[in-house]
């Protein structure tokens, strides 16, 4: 168990089950893959989620040049990931979140190569670094509204008279892990909630607003940071920064990173596909911590559970 674990969050509402396949219709088990016009020529086709596009898109050239292969690659979102995988048009498709019930289509498997701690931030004139899930739970539900109410971890407390502004992008409902790890449904969040529709608007309306408060992963804090700088601040004492909190499950938020692979591809494809895995494994590993990414090796390490290279379940 996390070393932080409560049962505020049903375990479907972290990860779902990998033996549970939806089932289809034959004519589409037996469907080739059909890949889209702007692949074309290439040795593999792949969609990568926005989260982890761009570290990714300086990766793939450095993989051309070392495999002789060719890679075509564009940015997406989970959706949009699971609706090429349903019409059969990719090789790969990437995913910032944990594989949803909706997603386990026959003959894919997932391969996690890393997570990435989920940051809470407020304005940078807020004097709180620091929370409790609880009490950062009761902020999202709208039980705590005032800062008043809330208590850092250094002892401190939030500015009197100073309301608290929920910011929210509550995108992926239908698959489990990132925000939901805060409150599981979105019918739990505050009426108060200032709900925003892309990762910028996240940053630029917490950065602004200093009743505020949010959620991103380090990598579009760092990305976006263009839009505002806010401050990252400790939940249960941890550091989203620091990588050893994240990969012991000290700190309790975090993002799933895993791509996609078929069983009905050509052994040739398939060691390819093997090839473009282990090489984007390898690499994970030596990014800089700036990246706030957490290997594979390093979850192992602390016993996060695995269903072969799927992440199933926190340590």
């Amino acid at each position: 168990m996390l070393v932080n674990a409560d049962n505020t969050i049903p375990p479907e509402a972290r990860f779902s089950d990998p033996t549970k396949i939806i089932p289809m219709p034959q004519r589409w088990i037996d469907q080739p893959l059909r890949y889209p016009a702007w692949s074309k020529g290439a040795d593999l086709t792949v969609s990568l989620d926005q989260q982890i596009y761009r570290t990714f898109a300086d990766l793939i050239p450095e993989f051309e040049k070392e495999s002789g292969l060719t890679v075509a690659f564009r940015e997406g979102t989970c959706g949009i990931s699971a609706g090429l995988l349903f019409k059969k048009q990719v090789d790969s498709a990437g995913f910032c979140c944990p594989a949803g019930e909706v997603d386990r289509l026959p003959g894919l498997t997932y391969h996690t190569f890393a997570i990435g701690a989920l940051a809470i931030f407020v304005h940078n004139k807020n004097p709180i670094e620091g929370m409790s899930l609880q009490q950062l739970r009761k902020v999202y539900s709208g039980e705590v509204t005032q800062w008043s109410q809330v208590t850092s971890d250094t002892g401190i407390k939030g500015q009197s008279d100073m309301g608290v502004q929920p910011v929210g992008r509550l995108h992926c409902k239908i698959r489990p892990g990132h925000w939901r790890l805060i409150l599981d449904n979105p019918g739990k969040f505050s009426a108060r909630l200032q709900e925003v529709g892309t990762i910028p608007d996240m940053i630029a309306q917490v950065s602004k607003n200093p009743r505020a408060i949010g959620y991103e992963t380090m990598l579009h804090l760092m990305r976006f940071k263009n839009k505002g700088q806010p401050k990252v601040i400790r939940i249960n004492n941890a550091d989203p920064r620091d990588q050893h909190a994240v990969a012991s499950g000290q700190y309790p938020l975090y993002r799933t990173f895993s791509v996609s692979t078929w069983d009905q591809h050509s052994p040739e494809k398939q060691q390819n596909m093997k090839k473009l895995i282990e090489f984007l494994t390898t690499r994970t590993k030596s990014l800089p911590a700036k990246y706030g990414l957490v290997p594979l090796d390093a979850l192992k390490k602390n016993g996060w559970r695995f269903h072969g290279t799927e992440l199933i379940g926190e340590p």
